[in-house]
């Protein structure tokens, strides 16, 4: 599987939406803890369901 590619497309899917009458988290597309900042461009919104597959797939793509 593409881990890279689905995480791309989650991202690309996330960028410029906006959500209404949901439950939402602030999701880092560079980690913090690999020198993601806090950036405008760093920073999408996802649902709650999208920023746990989001770092399931960041885990499959840096297993270390």
């Amino acid at each position: 599987m593409d881990y890279v590619t689905h995480y791309a497309r989650l991202l690309d899917r996330a960028r410029g939406r906006i959500l209404f009458d949901c439950y939402t988290e602030r999701h880092h597309v560079m980690p913090r803890c690999m020198g993601g900042g806090e950036s405008p461009d760093n920073i999408v919104i996802l649902t709650a369901e999208e920023h746990y597959t989001a770092h399931q797939l960041l885990t499959r793509i840096y297993p270390d």
